[in-house]
């Protein structure tokens, strides 16, 4: 497991989408998870056990923000703490007395990251909503493959949940963290999924702003032939995103269509330039295709399934992904950490309490917890 941010303490609202993405990245580089759950009869909407990681590597308890002790608890808890990640609506943190002010007022060292969809401010900051949402509203959808009803199509990663939050709200938070070392305050993280999105699409918006050009005119829009998707003959298909003249060229020379290299970025001509791509392509099955170009630079790839994805000798080789026993679903192989490494840690067991070690560690006295637990405030 990363050591990178040994020493360091996480403490996690249990939420989902972005803050449960920056919270994985934080963990998978060392830092102390300790997850608080809602109790079951909040009846707040559950993730597989497999979502996230498995959630390993977590000290998962929970807790009961509605207990009226449950604020003096958590002040003391987060007093130990590094960084807090929460998923609240804005404002929602604040009514409990658990925000950043709050917080930072017994921690002044405190992180706190609060992820939502919109940010903290604007005319839509308490809209609702999750990743398809907020690539809609940063032009992604607008660039998407098209249905044969003509909509954008469904994207099949969550993309703005993943990158265009958690992750980059992980650099934001480690960041922060530098900060820290030269002034010796905490800082707040306003953390907008949809605003990380759009500084994943900032390459073709910029674009499009610099010279006028339509993003839905650009190359990578997918009306380019030498940026496209084609089927083979045995009903898959292989990728061709050769931008650069030499490797469009490379490509054409394998197909045996070295008289269209001159048509590559000619707009009238793309219609005519990807009906003769396509009708090669059909030509031969994928695995003739992959084996014909291997060592060709064209930026050609097959496009795989994620059977074939598991079974892939470069991410074999790259050991991306690791196997684990999970204690109630035995077995399992999973997406490893970003940047290597075989483990995360054990997956929590969902019938043991973590409470009394998590807490013990931070500080509190074996009376305080009895207490605590007495009280209903955390288990």
């Amino acid at each position: 497991m990363a050591q990178e941010l040994q020493g360091i303490t996480l403490i996690d609202l249990a939420g989902m989408g972005p803050s449960a993405r920056c919270v994985r990245a934080l963990s998978d580089l060392g830092a102390r998870w300790i997850r608080l759950n809602p109790p079951a009869a909040a009846a707040r909407m559950t993730n597989a056990w497999h979502t996230y990681g498995a959630i390993r590597g977590a000290e998962p308890m929970e807790c009961d923000f509605k207990n009226p002790g449950a604020r003096d608890f958590y002040l003391k808890l987060v007093s130990k703490a590094d960084i807090v990640v929460e998923g609240f609506r804005p404002g929602v943190a604040d009514r409990l007395g658990i925000g950043y002010r709050d917080l930072s007022a017994v921690n002044p060292r405190i992180i706190y990251c609060a992820a939502t969809g919109y940010g903290q401010t604007g005319p839509w900051a308490m809209e609702v909503g999750h990743d398809l949402n907020y690539q809609a509203v940063t032009g992604a959808l607008s660039l998407a493959g098209r249905t044969a009803e003509g909509t954008p199509a469904v994207p099949g990663s969550t993309f703005a949940d993943s990158a265009g939050g958690g992750w980059q709200g992980a650099m934001l938070v480690l960041a922060a963290i530098v900060e820290r070392v030269r002034t010796g305050r905490g800082k707040f993280v306003d953390l907008s999924a949809a605003e990380g999105m759009l500084q994943l699409m900032s390459v073709v918006i910029d674009e499009q702003l610099a010279t006028g050009v339509s993003a839905a005119d650009l190359p990578q829009s997918g009306k380019f032939a030498c940026n496209n998707i084609y089927a083979t003959a045995d009903g898959e298909s292989v990728a061709l995103a050769a931008f650069e003249t030499k490797f469009f060229a490379n490509a054409c020379k394998v197909l045996g269509l070295e008289d269209k290299v001159g048509l590559q970025n000619k707009k009238e001509a793309q219609p005519e330039l990807f009906r003769a791509l396509a009708d090669v392509f059909k030509t031969r099955t994928r695995a003739e295709w992959v084996e014909r170009f291997a060592g060709v630079e064209a930026c050609f790839t097959p496009v795989l399934s994620i059977e074939e994805v598991m079974q892939h000798p470069h991410w074999k080789a790259r050991k991306v992904f690791v196997e684990y026993d999970h204690p109630q679903a035995g077995h399992a192989t999973q997406v490893g950490p970003l940047g290597g490494g075989d483990s995360r840690g054990p997956a929590p067991d969902a019938k043991k309490s973590y409470c009394r070690e998590v807490l013990s560690s931070v500080g509190f006295a074996p009376e305080e917890i009895d207490e605590l637990r007495a009280s209903g405030i955390v288990r």
